[in-house]
């Protein structure tokens, strides 16, 4: 399967780290786990406001933890945002993101550590990792897809480019009774009548052109 993959609900995992820890030559077997957790996908349109990314964590960790972090690993500078439990710390950040991120100033007491990022364009999509972290150590992941869509290009430039061409050919050549008509007549069948029209005024101005023939 390729392509974005879209959740439907969040999926909870652990992964777990088994060591040896020999301290007076006695062996002891420890294990650390990080709790890991797939959050439902998001998808918006190019040119919206802003977009929020989920990602809540139990009180306990988040009040335990000494920063939130948010990434995307895709990318050659990943930090997207820092949280600490003094603040934001943005001096990693991806320059891409500059002044275009925010998180809830109580994000570390209330667990809820939800990024906020502001105009989103197609070049935002990816997976976005929030991370909760003790002291460089890694307690919980939590990885939230996001797609950008591009935003629909208007298709009516070309009748843009005709309409006032008719306005034109019809002051010239069949004045105002042609207004008339395109009320009811198909665009199809004007331009039709148009183009004859066009035509016939291009050969009677040769004929009036044409040098005359003295006998």
């Amino acid at each position: 399967m390729s392509g974005p993959i879209f959740l439907s609900q969040s999926i909870p995992m652990w992964q777990c780290d088994w060591r040896l820890i020999l301290p007076f030559k006695t062996k002891v077997k420890v294990s650390f786990c990080l709790s890991v957790s797939l959050r439902a996908g998001v998808e918006v349109d190019e040119g919206v406001e802003s977009v929020l990314l989920t990602c809540q964590v139990p009180t306990d960790v988040s009040r335990d933890s000494t920063a939130a972090v948010w990434d995307r690993k895709d990318l050659n500078i990943p930090t997207v945002h820092v949280r600490l439990q003094s603040g934001d710390d943005l001096e990693q950040q991806n320059n891409r993101y500059t002044d275009r991120t925010s998180m809830r100033a109580d994000a570390l007491q209330t667990g809820d550590l939800s990024l906020t990022l502001r105009n989103p364009t197609v070049s935002d999509s990816g997976t976005y990792t929030c991370t909760t972290r003790k002291f460089g150590r890694d307690q919980t992941k939590t990885y939230v897809q996001l797609k950008v869509t591009e935003k629909e290009k208007p298709q009516y430039k070309n009748k843009i480019k005709i309409l006032p061409s008719l306005d034109i050919f019809s002051k010239l050549l069949l004045g105002k009774r042609i207004k008339k008509i395109r009320n009811f007549l198909p665009f199809s069948t004007i331009l039709f009548f148009l183009k004859q029209s066009v035509k016939k005024y291009h050969s009677t101005q040769l004929k009036t052109k044409s040098p005359e023939v003295e006998g």
